[in-house]
């Protein structure tokens, strides 16, 4: 079942009433989805990938892999200038030392080992790491 694209729209916003002022903020829910092993391309059409952007995630995300016992996920980067895969600039990373190596010279995506990260040939399969955006609106 793919449960991940069954999310509404990341755009819904309603508002109410002409003068009311709201604040806007999103909250990064991650989903570790542990079925089977995917290559990351596989990883990538099932479930939007997971952007980890700051080391408060980092830890969020080191937490859930380890309440679901997974050792390696893919998330969202890659080596294409390493952007997320929503097309983002990368501004925090938390490689393991010595990495991104981009040994063989085939290590196009990145998985997570605990909130570590390391560059790895894309088709290799692990599991998942997928994110969800909720939008809160609240008045000002």
């Amino acid at each position: 079942m793919d449960y991940m694209k069954s999310f509404p729209p990341l755009s819904t916003f309603v508002m109410v009433g002409r003068t009311r002022q709201y604040t806007i903020s999103f909250l990064r829910q991650y989903v570790v989805v542990s079925d089977v092993g995917r290559t990351w391309e596989d990883a990538e059409a099932y479930c939007n990938l997971a952007n980890v952007t700051s080391p408060e995630e980092g830890e969020k995300v080191k937490a859930l892999l380890q309440r679901d016992g997974v050792e390696q996920a893919w998330f969202g980067l890659h080596r294409d200038s390493w952007v997320w895969t929503d097309g983002s600039a990368t501004s925090y990373t938390s490689w393991l030392a010595g990495q991104p190596n981009n040994a063989g010279g085939s290590q196009g995506c990145v998985y997570m080992e605990k909130e570590k990260w390391n560059d790895f040939p894309c088709t290799d399969q692990y599991y998942v790491l997928c994110q969800s955006k909720a939008t809160l609106c609240k008045n000002a």
